[in-house]
This record gives C-alpha cells, sequence and structure tokens, in this order.
C-alpha cells in the first residue's frame, strides 16, 4: 500500500487519466442470457428425446402388436404343433390345407360382428349399471380398467404367440 491518500472528487476531476467513460449502453441482450436460452433449448431436446426413445422400448418390450392375421396366425399354430409333435411334410401340409380355411372365416367373422359384440358389452354394461347403481357401478368399472391396464401390461392375452 502507499502512503499517499486517496484523491479528493476535485482532484480525479482534473486528471483526465483518472476518469473513466462511462460504458455503451447495451444492445440487446447480455450473453449471459443466450446462454441460459441454449442450455434450456438443449435440456428441452434431450428430454423429448429420451421420453420419445423410452416410449418406443416400452411399447417393444410390452409387446403392442396389432393381432396377427390368419397367415400369421397360421404360421404360429403350425409352430407351435411342431413343436410338440413331430409332423411329416404331408402331414403338415395337410393341417394347413384343414386349418387355414378355418383361421380366414374367423378372420371374417371377428371383423363382421366386433361392431356387435361392442354394442352387446356396452348394453349389458348399461342394465347392470341400472341394477348395482352409479356409485358401485363406478368401483366396479375402475376395477375393470385397471385389471384390463394391467392384462395389457403383461404383454397382452397370455395365449397370443410372443416374438
Amino acid at each position: 500500500m502507499s502512503d499517499q491518500p486517496p484523491p479528493t472528487e476535485a482532484a480525479a476531476a482534473g486528471s483526465s487519466s483518472a476518469r473513466r467513460a462511462p460504458p455503451p449502453p447495451r444492445s440487446g441482450r447480455g450473453r449471459r442470457y443466450w446462454l441460459a436460452v441454449l442450455a434450456l433449448a438443449l435440456a428441452l431436446a434431450a428430454g423429448v428425446i429420451i421420453g420419445a426413445s423410452g416410449a418406443i422400448l416400452y411399447m417393444e418390450r410390452m409387446n403392442y402388436s396389432p393381432r396377427p392375421n390368419s397367415d400369421e396366425f397360421l404360421k404360429i399354430f403350425l409352430s407351435r404343433m411342431e413343436e410338440l409333435i413331430v409332423l411329416t411334410a404331408e402331414e403338415k401340409a395337410a393341417v394347413d390345407r384343414t386349418v387355414r380355411p378355418r383361421f380366414q372365416q374367423m378372420e371374417r367373422l371377428r371383423e363382421e360382428f366386433r361392431d356387435e359384440i361392442r354394442g352387446q358389452f356396452e348394453d349389458m354394461s348399461e342394465e347392470v349399471r341400472e341394477v348395482i347403481g352409479p356409485e358401485r357401478y363406478k368401483t366396479w368399472e375402475e376395477y375393470r380398467k385397471k385389471r384390463f391396464s394391467d392384462r395389457r401390461h403383461q404383454g397382452g392375452n397370455r395365449r397370443r404367440h410372443k416374438k
């Protein structure tokens, strides 16, 4: 430290070297602002990527696949039969000829009656609601939805072929 006292305002005003010019006014936003915006944008992008990846992995793990058509189901049927018993080529062809038209007919029936079955189920649900009352029916519906949700998270129909 020096032994000299600090300059007074008058002395500082007289000396041009001790005087500083005021900083120029800032135009626009500062560097810290844009760094914060960039950090938030990167965090958002990372969240979107992680979320989408998680959803894809979850759906693959839970085996959310559409119901197999009759040809796919026939392949599954024949492969399971061959796992259990040994089929000759002639037997496999004969089973194919016997089962294929039945699977195709079942697929047509399923499509034809899907809306009818859904309507019957809705009518039945409404009649049950009238019998047990809205509060108890609400409890029943919550249980049913949870049970259905649990089955879906276990890979859907337990008898369905897993890949």
